[in-house]
């Protein structure tokens, strides 16, 4: 189901067999249906859905769930489509629902407890009254999939199946469409204007060399995305003088579609999780003056580079030993993060928060840089919508 036509950010005006969508860095197969990147957000929002989604506006609109009511202030109860179907044709039931959410672990923390009532009735009680439960009952980490068999992918709902993956290529097939092909082609580290020379319809992307290139060409539209997230710093070394970030340069230190934070910021203010609380503070010599960032994220890279440029400046008449920076992998960026492992962290933080203390980090956050991407599009040949946390979706003309 579209969105309502303010949320639409590009129309079809013909029905092609292949849509080709280039898709910036890697897609882990892993991660599948839970996105940890922007091109797993836009593969991934394509291929997988929750039980609702969030519009534009932040409307409530069906996603695999066609219905819902509340009965009183704890109790939901929502209805799956009567169609809903897994791409090898089973049925989607209520314990499916159940059984995914459990893999998502503590993101269901909003729950006392879930019940079927029937195969296509889920009853949720609510731990609490929560006005935004159907925000977080949005959540892209809530997709509901059955487990990947085989070494494949995990098998989606919505009316694009999976056929064919690969380490730089992925094909879904529309299931109401025979023929009718979207062809992700991942990017990695390679220069997106060669997706362009290549033929693509869409590209995701923040690289201004590939915007710059796009809007010289013919047939091509440039669409801004709205600003989704914000560059943050955070660890013992800040808070620093946050009013000074607008001088540090970091603009013209990023290669990116980015300009210096702005207010407001949903996490000010905001309950740290509880799991924060508990975490013990360990700082091991050999990440005692380093500033740390996720190894795959370019930005934050450059980001660490300046400020750790600019602190040293300021401690170099204090004999201090010069700061570092170090990028880690998915798993020691995790254990850095949980046990405050380094002087300083680099991360990203959503402008648009679907459960508000889930990604939170412990300790003061200093925001340094909004960031976006933008959709470069052939005129007229996809149907494309813009949700509520900024991330463009692919849906069936």
């Amino acid at each position: 189901m579209a969105s309502p036509g303010r949320c639409e950010l590009l129309q079809a005006q013909a029905t092609p067999d292949t849509i080709v969508v280039g898709v910036p860095g890697q897609l882990d197969l892993a991660h599948a249906p839970v996105p940890e990147t922007a091109g797993e957000r836009l593969v991934f929002g394509t291929l997988y859905e929750p039980l609702v989604r969030l519009d534009c506006d932040g409307r409530a609109i069906p996603a695999l769930a066609a219905r819902w009511t509340e009965d009183g202030p704890r109790r939901w109860q929502f209805t799956l489509r009567p169609d809903a179907r897994f791409w090898d044709g089973t049925p989607v039931t209520s314990r499916d629902v159940v059984a995914a959410w459990t893999l998502a672990g503590g993101t269901v923390a909003f729950a006392e407890s879930l019940s079927t009532p029937n195969p296509r009735t889920l009853t949720v009680l609510l731990a609490r009254p929560d006005t935004a439960i159907l925000r977080q009952l949005a959540d892209p980490r809530l997709a509901v999939a059955l487990p990947a068999a085989n070494g494949g992918p995990p098998q989606g709902t919505t009316p694009y199946r999976v056929t064919a993956w690969t380490d730089g290529e992925i094909d879904a097939a529309a299931a109401d469409r025979p023929g009718s092909l979207l062809r992700f082609q991942l990017a990695g580290g390679a220069d997106p204007r060669d997706l362009l020379d290549a033929g693509a319809d869409l590209l995701l992307t923040g690289d201004p060399d590939a915007l710059k290139y796009a809007a010289g060409r013919d047939g091509y539209d440039v669409e801004p995305l709205p600003w989704a997230w914000t560059y943050v710093a955070t660890g013992e070394l800040f808070p620093l003088h946050v009013d000074s970030v607008p001088s540090w340069g970091l603009t013209d230190a990023v290669h990116g579609d980015v300009r210096v934070a702005q207010p407001p910021f949903w996490w000010a203010g905001a309950p740290r999780c509880p799991e924060w609380l508990q975490r013990p503070s360990y700082h091991p010599p050999s990440m005692a003056r380093t500033i740390v960032y996720q190894a795959r994220d370019r930005m934050a890279r450059d980001v660490a580079a300046r400020l750790a440029a600019l602190l040293a400046e300021d401690s170099t008449p204090s004999g201090l030993a010069p700061l570092g920076i170090r990028g880690l992998d998915p798993d020691a960026w995790a254990d850095a993060l949980a046990q405050d492992r380094a002087l300083a962290f680099v991360t990203t933080l959503p402008r648009r928060a679907y459960a508000t203390c889930v990604d939170l980090p412990a300790g003061p956050i200093v925001p340094l840089l909004d960031a976006r991407r933008s959709l470069i599009a052939r005129r007229g040949r996809a149907h494309v919508v813009v949700e509520w946390d900024g991330t463009p979706r692919l849906v069936p003309p």
